[in-house]
């Protein structure tokens, strides 16, 4: 045990400051994040059920995702029109990325990025997306998802609350754009 450092945690607070510095930073992220998510459905309403859920979590890892925030929605999506499709689910983020397990080297420390994925979505669906986003020239990118339950992660690098706000609002247009790219309508399955 280092003493010195034991110490000046008790006697300067530090280790309780350290506390409610991540409790309050939680905080204002989930708000952010469920903020976000009303916004990207209220562009998209026949995508979702109405009353749908949100499931908010905030974890941390040691990983190719450090840490992330997420807030999930299900959607009136299936993967596809056979019988027994997956139901997909918007996953809405903000992640902190080790850059060198995405072959990123020019960011020094974590690569935090707000983003986007539908889980349960198909390849050939992401795969489309990604091209019609591609031939736009826009600032949105894409890599793969380190969980595999998504084809891909849709995102924007950010440093700042202005750019965390920003990037999520270019976020939201292009899932009102190409949102209905993923899964079929439940009702179209025989």
């Amino acid at each position: 045990m280092n003493d010195d450092f034991i110490t000046q945690a008790i006697a300067e607070d530090r280790y309780l400051k350290a506390l409610r510095l991540i409790d309050r930073f939680e905080m204002e992220i989930e708000g952010e994040l469920k903020r976000v998510a009303e916004e990207f459905i209220s562009g998209t309403e026949s995508l979702f059920a109405d009353g749908v859920s949100r499931r908010f979590k905030f974890a941390r890892d040691s990983g190719a995702v450090l840490a992330h925030a997420r807030v999930n929605t299900g959607m009136n999506r299936v993967a596809s029109a056979e019988s027994g499709a997956d139901t997909l689910t918007l996953n809405i983020t903000l992640r902190w990325l080790d850059p060198a397990e995405y072959g990123i080297s020019h960011v020094d420390g974590a690569l935090c990025v707000a983003g986007y994925k539908i889980n349960g979505a198909t390849s050939e669906d992401h795969t489309r997306v990604k091209q019609y986003t591609e031939e736009s020239d826009t600032e949105i990118q894409f890599c793969r998802d380190a969980y595999n339950n998504a084809p891909g992660l849709i995102y924007v690098p950010v440093e700042t609350a202005e750019d965390i706000r920003e990037g999520f609002e270019l976020l939201k247009k292009h899932f009102w754009d190409y949102g209905a790219e993923y899964g079929v309508d439940p009702d179209s399955v025989e």
